[in-house]
């Protein structure tokens, strides 16, 4: 009997020690997540301050004729100086296709012109409804504003985005941007 109670007495303890390295690796994870749990990061997808030519590049419906030396507070030397009227959009640069997708947002600085009401600058899913996956950024300020979009856009596996500057309509308007940024953001563990 007190072989089987002995045996009984070390199958406990060899439990124990199997068991061991598992509570202490879930242990060292909790620990791990609460000191660095997932955040979300941003990294810069495109940036254009309308500065020189460069800037122009791959725009539909922008010259450097439209550049003012009007920069809103982030800004550097000038702005875009942009009217339109009936035919929508007025501007708009296509990217690449994204071979992985993601998640965008796109913030900018904007005013309008005394007298008019603005427009807006839109970031779309291209090979979708037109309406359908997109952020609308209003541009109606007299004053130079930030403007940054409240909701993130997905752009799925082998898609396009494209911006797009809206101004006008059947009566012609104006308004001025700069410092456009789209942001595609990522969540990494931010273990140092």
């Amino acid at each position: 009997m007190r072989k089987s109670g002995q045996w009984t007495v070390k199958k406990c303890k060899m439990e124990f020690y199997l068991f061991t390295p598992l509570w202490i690796s879930v242990a060292l994870l909790v620990v791990t997540c609460t000191k660095h749990p997932l955040t979300p990061t941003a990294h810069v997808f495109y940036f254009n301050s309308f500065e020189t030519d460069k800037d122009t590049l791959n725009w539909e419906g922008i010259s450097t004729t439209m550049f003012v030396e009007d920069p809103a507070p982030d800004g550097s030397q000038k702005s875009l100086f942009i009217g339109g009227g009936c035919i929508q959009p007025k501007a708009w640069i296509t990217f690449p296709e994204l071979h992985d997708g993601g998640t965008f947002s796109i913030t900018c600085w904007g005013k309008v012109p005394e007298t008019y009401h603005g427009g807006c600058v839109v970031l779309r899913v291209l090979n979708e409804e037109e309406n359908s996956n997109r952020i609308e950024l209003r541009i109606t300020e007299k004053e130079w504003t930030l403007v940054e979009s409240e909701t993130d856009i997905d752009c799925p596996p082998m898609h396009s985005l494209r911006l797009e500057i809206w101004v006008g309509g059947i009566v012609p308007d104006f308004l001025q941007l700069d410092c456009i940024t789209i942001k595609k953001w990522d969540v990494r563990n931010t273990i140092p």
